[in-house]
Parts: structure tokens; C-alpha cells; sequence
């Protein structure tokens, strides 16, 4: 950019780029500056002078989830009040520095989950926040393992606030930096808190998330829990002091029990039931279920004394003196036998089966889940009735997706109290293994998208039943299978929407037990396993990996590290991915196993071509992979479209293409339905700018295919390289348009990487389009989307571009900031693309170092 201003006496801002010219008077050469804006961005450059980084919105693209709020809550009107309007609003309205949260403390049946369900809705809490509240349900983690409940809670969480970037190794840091972007009142709720928080394992984990959540101002926490102290308080976490929620008036509890049952049910024993069951919601609300048939409420209380009298022994022991304990207790006794189940004894057994379900079971799926209960719907009927199950929203939306749950209190005790049935259990497992096989599948099988969104909406259960199985005394029949259908379920995940907590089980067990065989502990002894640490710096292509290193013993443990490892590379971890990988690479046998060790060979190409920039090292693992007899169709189409990848970003065209026509010849010799959208997507993303109509069209016909038959992440690649032909075309209002669909469907995939593609994208088609402010913001977004991801290129390459733009728009201090810190990032780095902006700063710099030199202040500006 140098040469653009020498000699330049009349510059002009064009579309954040500098055009300069010399103005000639006569014979001689004035000192005399134009500084000409086109309309559209001076007039941006007034507005938005302030930009320094982007204004984000806080809606939720897909809008809150909540439960359902209630019609009627009784009782606690003046308690909502007073939370509302004192313990909420008046927070916020004080300005205050500092935050104190709120603690719904009391045990079970008190109605918590009611009263935070009436806060989040209540008319003035939605006026003040809009979509900026949150609603995590902690009761489906009953069955997940202690040391895994506070990841547990950062993936909750991470849901509930609909993250950006969600994808890091530190799920904390990312809630962090949506928080810091996003400094608006906000508000959040952790119902069934004791959950997370009460086994001894999790505690201090769970304890120091709600410390870090409680350093933003902007945000104030709500918790329901049976604890009588709250969280964190011993880590300076503030609470304000509200007292233990406390059992319903009697009028509010008569008012209760009216509305749930017929009018000529109720005689003169209401109160004195009422007062029995000590005013508490849930004991009145199956109770008021048991007024049917010929069941008043006298008779209703003689059953009630009667079922006091008669808890055995070993209940009464354990429920010691609590009253209210054993009142819960004997309440949910009374329903279970009550008039409506009396005629429906299978009522229990499905009740026990949901009760191992934490995700709930959808209505659709009951007859597949519990075949052996007979007349299955007049059960669900019977259940949701007497109050022991109710509907909870689809997660999907779609009404046949409807979710039947039970009340946290009485899933507790039908888990503790009603041993579940051999046969459903198995029936159980093979429902959700029978999921499990059909989404792990790779691409190209039938239905594959079907069975992954099916799988998807069953997630929650399908994960307890394998953590269920994958432990480490299992027997070897029952373990192998676990390994089994985890590693499919892993498959399914890569896929999909990927996560590495079961893959890391599978081989963190499978290392324990052969150090348990090792010491014959388990079985016959083995010769010890000498495993080096994961944490391998290195992997020359011609290096040989195995050498004097023993292996684990199980057969599927190379198979596991491959999907630990691929899993890493698709949530951008390459340091975790590439550990993974060289140890599964160390554990392969290349002629026993060759598919497996191509793919192993290919996926460590792909972290050298992006994460290390070695274009050398990438081309001589393919073409190891290359050289393994017995590789299937679809792996070796992989490897070539990598090694395609490779010459294209060498900027060797020539063969780039050369490579990617070799899938032809593998396509004609074998039947891969996905081969020819393969080779669309490629050559499509190869000639976006040689010819980008020709890639459009290409890229357009492969989108479509994915998104009919699988991967949607394929789908999404190949619409945003369409975006970038777009763009070359100048169209840039459909390049606007596909960058944004590939970024609502990257961050569904937990894509942080190919996401910040997009917006830099987005930002680089927006500055072509001359605006300046609004090119300035996405590049400022973009920067800290990469910063976070520790993409010193990309950081780089965003502050290159807000530069320019600053320079632009004069202002030099901010460009040279700018500039100043790009350099230090780009200077580091060998890549190509970093030497090649490298040159470019400077070359600019330059420039406006001489543009700055003619403006002195005795020059006449006009």
C-alpha cells in the first residue's frame, strides 16, 4: 500500500480503502489535502464513532425454556411480592456493586419449584429482564456420577444461556466470556439444587461455579434446594436472608384441595385431613386426587391414620421422628394404592420405570420402553390423574414429543421403596441401545438424520443407562457390551453435537482394569502395561510410534483413543485430539487393523494443516494413510479430499484439483451414496474463486444432499463456502445470508472455530459494502471469539483488518493500537498467511506514517 501514498495530495476513504492522488495548481505542487467520504460511510463514521466493540443481543435465537407457568399458585402471593419487588428489582435499581442472591430453601412438597416458576413469569420480571432469564433444571442429573456433576451443571448452564462459543476444554471460561459481552440484568434459576450440590465429591466443584457466576453483577442467581444452608457462602457467595419456605395457610390449602377435586367429595373433615397432612401442597394434591368414587375426605383421613399406623418397621426407623417425612411418605403410599390404581396394578411398575429415567419418558415411547404393561395409555391416564406424573413442555416443540415426569419427592420414593423388575430393566437398556446403534452410524446408512434427532431428544436418558453399565467391577460380558454401544454412541456424537465425557470413561476404564489385571486383581495376571503419559509434543510422519511401548490389553482400546480423539478435534481441542491420537496410533496394529489406523493417520494430518501449519507433515500422514490395503470407500475418499485441502491452501490449484478427481475413479469402483456431494463440496470450495457461479452451484447441489441425508455439519460447511462464492460474485446480500445459516448451525455442532469464521466473514463482506461501522464491530467480535480460542492467527488477522478500518475513519491512535498489537501476534507466527499480513501492516503503516507527515498544521486543509 506504500506506493498509494507517495506524492499524495488528495486522499479519498472508499470503502475502507485508502485511494490517494496528487493535486497539481498550475505549475507547482500545492500542499493542499482533500479528505473526501463517500456518502453511506461518512455518514457511519458519525454514527458510529463510539464503536469499539460490538453490541450484542440478548434475546435467545430460540426464545427461554421454562416449565410451563402455572394458571394458579396458592398462597404465596405475598411472598412473590416480596421477592419480586425487594429481594429482585430493587437490586438492580440500586446500582449496587455487589449482588445478593436467592436461596427457595424447605424440603420436599413445599411447592419450590412452584414459587421460582411463578418469579420467573411474573409480569414484572419478564418487563425487566425480557429474554434474558434463565431456567436450569438440576433434578435429570440425580443419576449422573458425583465427580462429574459440576462439568454436569457448566453444560446446563451453557444451554440455558444459549452460548456462542461453548466448544473449550473450560466450559467455565465460556459462560465467563458471555457474561463479559453481554452486561445486561439477567437473571437465572438452579431449580433442585441439592442435586449438584449435595454429594461430598461435587460440593466444592458446584461451590466454586456459583462463586465465579456471583462476580457478575449483572446477573442475580435463584436456587431451590432441601438444604437449609446455600452455596458457596464460605467462598464469599452472598444470600439474602430469606427464612425456610414454610407449609401453605389453611385457607390457601383449602383453596388448594377445591380446586383438585369434586365439590362432593368434601365434607366437614376437610380441615382436620388438611391440618393432618400439615398444609403441605404436594401430600394436598394427591390427596384431593383421592377423592373418587366413593372416597370423601373423612374417609380420606381414617385411610391417612390408618397409613400412619402402618409404616413398617424399618421406614419408621428411618424416618425417625420427622414428621413431615413420614407424611410425604404416606401420602404418595395412600395414592399408589388409591381408588383409580386399585383397577390398574401395572400403574406402579411404569411408575418405577419412569423413576429411572431422569430425562422423563415421551408419551410416544412408552409401548417400546415397557412392553409387558398391559393397556399402557388408560396407566398414563390414571397416573397423570392422581398427580403422580405430570406433562412437562416438548423440548422439541412438536406435540407428539410431550415429556411425562414426576415430582422429584416422589421419584425419590419410589426409587428407594420399589426395586425395579429384571425384565423391565433389560427392556430399558435395549430401547436406548437399540437408539444408540441405529444414530451411530456414520453417513450415508438410512435414515441417518432420523435416527440421530431421535437419539438426540433421548439423550439425557440414553447417557444414564451407559454411565449406568460403564463401571469398573462390571462383569467382562456386561463391560464389553458397555464398550460396546458407548463407542457407537460416541460415533453418534461426532456427528452430531460433540462432547468427550463418555469416550474419556470408556478409556480411563479400560486402563483401569488392566492395571487391576496387572496386579491380579481381576482375572489371570498379565505382564504390567508401561503407558506413557498423553502428553506426546510430537509425531514425525517417519518417526515409528510403537517402538518399545506396551499397549492395553482390550481390543477396542485403539478404536477408543480414535474416538477421544476425534471428538477433541471436532470441539477444536488439537493439543487433547493429537495426545489421543498418537497413543492410539501407538496401540494400532496397521496390517490387523488398517482402516483404523488410516483414519487415525488422516485425523492427525488434519491437526497438523490446521492447528500447526505444517502443510509437509499433513501430506506425508495421508499418503501413509494412502498406503494401508483394505481401507473402505468412504475413508479413502477422506484422505483425498484432505490431501486436496492441503494443495488448496498452498495455493496449488493444479493439484488440488489433481487429487480431488482421484475420488472419481473410488466412486466409480464402489458404491458410496455421499461420494459424489463429496467431490461437489470440494471442487466447489476449490474454484469460489476462480469461478465462483460454477462453485455456487456446485456447493448448492452438496448442501442439499447433507442436509437430506446427513452430516448436518457437512451441510453447514458447504453452505458457508457457497457464502465466500457469494461474496466473490458480489452478491452480497445471499453471502450475508448463508454465513449467518452456517453460523446457527456451527454453533448447534459446538463448532467455536468454524463460528468465527463466519463472523469474520460476515465482517469482511460488510466492509466491502462500505460499512464501516458495522465491519468494524464484527471484526472486534470476531478477534474475541479467536482470542478465546487462542487463534493467535486469526486474532491477528482481525486486528489487521480493524486497523485498516480505523485508519479509515482517522482515527490514528485507535489503527495504530491496532496495529501495534497485530504485528506482535502475526511476527511470531511462520505460517505464510501470518509473514504475507505481516507485510502488509507494515507496507500500510508506512503509508500512514507519510499521509501523517503532510498534515502539519500550517497546511491548509480544505
Amino acid at each position: 500500500m506504500a506506493h498509494m501514498f507517495e506524492g499524495a495530495k488528495n486522499v479519498i476513504i472508499q470503502g475502507g480503502e485508502f485511494v490517494a492522488k496528487t493535486v497539481q495548481h498550475g505549475p507547482q505542487t500545492t500542499n493542499v489535502f482533500n479528505i473526501t467520504f463517500f456518502p453511506r460511510l461518512q455518514n457511519e463514521r458519525l454514527r458510529d464513532a463510539a464503536v469499539s466493540r460490538p453490541k450484542q443481543n440478548h434475546t435467545s435465537r430460540s426464545g427461554p425454556i421454562f416449565p410451563e407457568p402455572l394458571v394458579d399458585v396458592y398462597g404465596r402471593d405475598e411472598l412473590v411480592d416480596e421477592l419480586v419487588v425487594n429481594g429482585i428489582l430493587a437490586q438492580f435499581k440500586s446500582k449496587s456493586e455487589s449482588r445478593k442472591h436467592i436461596p427457595i430453601k424447605g424440603g420436599h412438597g413445599l411447592g419450590k419449584t412452584t414459587l421460582a416458576n411463578k418469579i420467573i413469569h411474573d409480569s414484572r420480571i419478564v418487563d425487566f429482564f425480557g429474554d434474558a432469564r434463565h431456567w436450569v433444571s438440576c433434578q435429570k442429573a440425580s443419576s449422573i456420577e458425583h465427580n462429574l456433576k459440576g462439568q454436569t451443571l457448566l453444560e446446563y448452564t451453557s444451554k440455558s444461556l444459549n452460548l456462542d462459543l461453548s466448544a473449550s476444554n473450560n466450559r467455565l471460561n465460556d459462560i465467563e466470556y458471555f457474561l463479559k459481552r453481554n452486561c445486561i440484568p439477567r437473571i437465572i434459576v438452579f431449580d433442585n439444587f441439592e442435586t449438584m450440590w449435595g454429594p461430598v465429591e461435587a460440593g466444592e466443584d458446584v461451590a466454586n461455579i456459583i462463586k465465579v457466576l456471583a462476580r457478575y453483577t449483572q446477573l442475580l442467581i435463584i436456587i431451590t434446594t432441601r438444604f437449609a444452608y446455600p452455596p458457596a457462602v464460605h467462598l464469599g457467595v452472598s444470600w439474602l436472608p430469606f427464612d425456610t419456605l414454610q407449609p401453605l395457610s389453611s385457607e390457601a390449602a383449602r383453596d388448594l384441595f377445591q380446586s383438585k377435586c369434586p365439590k362432593n367429595a368434601i365434607d366437614d373433615s376437610l380441615d382436620e385431613l388438611l391440618a393432618a397432612i400439615n398444609y403441605l401442597p404436594l401430600p394436598i394434591v394427591l390427596m384431593a386426587s383421592l377423592a373418587q368414587e366413593s372416597y370423601t375426605t373423612s374417609r380420606i383421613l381414617q385411610r391417612w391414620r390408618n397409613g400412619q399406623q402402618s409404616v413398617n418397621p424399618a421406614r419408621k426407623l428411618l424416618l425417625g421422628g420427622d414428621r413431615v417425612k413420614k407424611g410425604l411418605a404416606t401420602s404418595i403410599e395412600m395414592s399408589l394404592e388409591g381408588p383409580l390404581l386399585k383397577h390398574h396394578p401395572a400403574a406402579i411398575a411404569l411408575l418405577r420405570i419412569i423413576a429411572c429415567l431422569p430425562g422423563g419418558i415421551r408419551i410416544k415411547n412408552i409401548r417400546e420402553i415397557a412392553p409387558g404393561i398391559p393397556n399402557v395409555d388408560d396407566v398414563e391416564d390414571v397416573l397423570r390423574q392422581t398427580y403422580l406424573l405430570h406433562e412437562e413442555n416438548a423440548p422439541t416443540g412438536k406435540p407428539d414429543d410431550r415429556v411425562l415426569q414426576m415430582h422429584s419427592t416422589v421419584r425419590k420414593h419410589m426409587v428407594e421403596n420399589y426395586p425395579l423388575n429384571a425384565q423391565h430393566e433389560v427392556n430399558i437398556r435395549a430401547f436406548y441401545f437399540q437408539l444408540i446403534c441405529a444414530a451411530g452410524n456414520d453417513p450415508g446408512n438410512p435414515n441417518f438424520l432420523e435416527c440421530a434427532e431421535r437419539l438426540s431428544n433421548e439423550y439425557t436418558n440414553a447417557e444414564s443407562v451407559l454411565f449406568g453399565m460403564l463401571n469398573e467391577d462390571a462383569e467382562e460380558r456386561d463391560f464389553d457390551t458397555a464398550v460396546e454401544i458407548g463407542l457407537r454412541y460416541c460415533n453418534y456424537l461426532i456427528w452430531n453435537t460433540p462432547k468427550t465425557e463418555i469416550a474419556q470413561k470408556i478409556v480411563d476404564l479400560m486402563q483401569k482394569r488392566q492395571d487391576h489385571r496387572g496386579r491380579g486383581d481381576l482375572g489371570m495376571p498379565v505382564k504390567p502395561v508401561m503407558r506413557e503419559s498423553l502428553e506426546v509434543t510430537s509425531l514425525e510422519p517417519d518417526a515409528n510410534p510403537k517402538a518399545d511401548k506396551e499397549i492395553i490389553q482390550h481390543p477396542m482400546y485403539p478404536l477408543a483413543l480414535l474416538r477421544l480423539g476425534v471428538l477433541h478435534c471436532r470441539l477444536d481441542h488439537y493439543t487433547e485430539a493429537e495426545n489421543a491420537l498418537q497413543e492410539a496410533l501407538r496401540s494400532c496394529d496397521p496390517l490387523k487393523l488398517p482402516d483404523w489406523t488410516a483414519e487415525i493417520e488422516s485425523e492427525l494430518a488434519q491437526i497438523y494443516r490446521i492447528h500447526r501449519a505444517n502443510h509437509k507433515a499433513a501430506i506425508a500422514l495421508y499418503r501413509s494413510a494412502q498406503s494401508h490395503s483394505g481401507i473402505e470407500p468412504r475413508r479413502r475418499i477422506a484422505i483425498q479430499r484432505g490431501l486436496a485441502i492441503v494443495h488448496f491452501e498452498q495455493n496449488d490449484f493444479d493439484e488440488a484439483l489433481n487429487e480431488l478427481n482421484k475420488i472419481k475413479y473410488i466412486c466409480s469402483a464402489n458404491d458410496v451414496p455421499s461420494c459424489e456431494a463429496d467431490y461437489k463440496r470440494e471442487l466447489g470450495r476449490i474454484l469460489r474463486n476462480r469461478d465462483p457461479a460454477q462453485a455456487i452451484l456446485l456447493l448448492s447441489d452438496a448442501a442439499e444432499y447433507y442436509k437430506k441425508h446427513g452430516p448436518l455439519r457437512e451441510a453447514a460447511i458447504s453452505i458457508y463456502q457457497k457464502s465466500i462464492a457469494h461474496h466473490m460474485q458480489g452478491e452480497f446480500d445471499e453471502a450475508e445470508k448463508g454465513i449467518m445459516e452456517a453460523f446457527e448451525s456451527f454453533r448447534t455442532l459446538r463448532n467455536d472455530a468454524q463460528m468465527g469464521y463466519c463472523i469474520y466473514q460476515l465482517a469482511l463482506t460488510n466492509a466491502k459494502r462500505w460499512r464501516a461501522g458495522r465491519a468494524l464491530a464484527l471484526f472486534c467480535r470476531a478477534e474475541s471469539m479467536f482470542a478465546h480460542m487462542d487463534n493467535n492467527l486469526m486474532e491477528g488477522l482481525c486486528l489487521k483488518q480493524e486497523s485498516r478500518i480505523h485508519y479509515c475513519l482517522l482515527r490514528f491512535n485507535k489503527g495504530k493500537e491496532a496495529y501495534n498489537r497485530a504485528i506482535s501476534l502475526l511476527s511470531k507466527l511462520s505460517s505464510k498467511e501470518a509473514e504475507r499480513s505481516v507485510k502488509d501492516l507494515q507496507s500500510m503503516q508506512i503509508a500512514i506514517q507519510r499521509y501523517q507527515r503532510c498534515q502539519r498544521p500550517s497546511i491548509k486543509v480544505q
